[in-house]
């Protein structure tokens, strides 16, 4: 990490390692260590790890954290719908892993993002070099990247403080009622640690909140525009699941009765009909921020993509 960035959005003094943690990627153990060498500064002076910080302080970082796998820049084609010299808008596609794990070493979003640009934000350490946000494998569209750590830490300020404004086009199973603020607890699964859950997280896990509207019904499926207000793992899938309406295609949140594994494709029945579907029936199509660079709110949006236009189209017409 290296840089400096002044405290614009915050609501209520927060310890300068906790926050650093919340906002970076690295751990708070990592931030302390770094604070305690003296690496971080606050408004230019050597500080304490338990030091609270306020709006208006000013944040210096002065080394570079690099983690201890490299990786490799890929040639791969990025659909890039706005860049300039603090921040990349990406439309990311559907089967396309973010940054690399244990198991997926290259062709992600970040082994692209890599070998498009000199200059991304190091905040979040070396395995996920300017991402603010991520998104599912299989849900496609539109993503903020991070050049700079300055702008990397005014728009997650943002998504911590509930400011980014983000807008999703979903497929789901069965006929939704009407307009709906689904407000839960949410946390891991209490048997299935894999999965997240808000079975059983009542006053324990943190609150999670998803605004979902109608655009058009088909029957056996709804065709939704969702709005999460928090920014949960697997939050859309999780709430639509909670209501009796996952996501279409969804094969871990997803009904058993309505989809079936079929090599790739997954079976979706609706009304009778078979659906073949590749992915998630998940896009996630607009999100708005403040600039960190003009202030000026900014929003950017993208079309639903031919896949999920395919599956709404044999719905129309089955």
């Amino acid at each position: 990490m290296e840089g400096e960035f002044k405290i614009n959005n915050l609501l209520n003094p927060e310890r300068l390692d906790v926050f650093l943690a919340g906002k970076s990627g690295i751990s708070r153990n990592q931030a302390q260590h770094l604070i305690n060498e003296g690496k971080i500064l606050l408004n230019g002076k050597k500080v304490k790890k338990n030091v609270r910080i306020k709006k208006g302080d000013l944040i210096e970082i002065t080394v570079l954290q690099t983690f201890e796998q490299k990786i490799k820049a890929e040639n791969i084609p990025l659909n890039i719908i706005y860049e300039d010299e603090d921040v990349l808008i990406i439309n990311k596609m559907a089967g396309m892993v973010v940054h690399p794990t244990s198991k997926i070493k290259s062709k992600t979003l970040v082994n692209a993002l890599l070998f498009h640009s000199k200059t991304l934000s190091t905040i979040g350490g070396a395995q996920r070099p300017g991402l603010v946000h991520r998104l599912d494998r299989d849900t496609s569209g539109i993503m903020i990247v991070a050049k700079t750590n300055p702008a990397h830490i005014s728009i997650s300020q943002q998504f911590k403080n509930r400011k980014v404004k983000k807008k999703y086009i979903a497929l789901v199973c069965g006929n939704v009622r009407g307009e709906e603020k689904i407000e839960t607890f949410f946390g891991r699964h209490p048997r299935a640690r894999q999965k997240m859950s808000t079975w059983g997280g009542f006053g324990k896990g943190k609150k999670a909140i998803t605004e979902i509207k109608i655009l058009e019904r088909f029957g056996d499926a709804t065709l939704l525009e969702v709005s999460p207000l928090t920014g949960r793992t697997h939050q859309i899938r999780v709430h639509l699941a909670s209501i009796g309406h996952p996501v279409i295609g969804d094969k871990v949140y997803g009904e058993k009765s309505k989809v079936k594994s079929q090599k790739h494709a997954r079976q979706i029945f609706s009304g009778g009909s078979k659906l073949m579907v590749e992915r998630q029936m998940l896009h996630a199509q607009s999100v708005g921020f403040v600039h960190p660079r003009t202030n000026q709110f900014v929003e950017f949006s993208i079309p639903i993509p031919e896949d999920i236009k395919q599956v709404i189209n044999k719905l129309k017409h089955p």
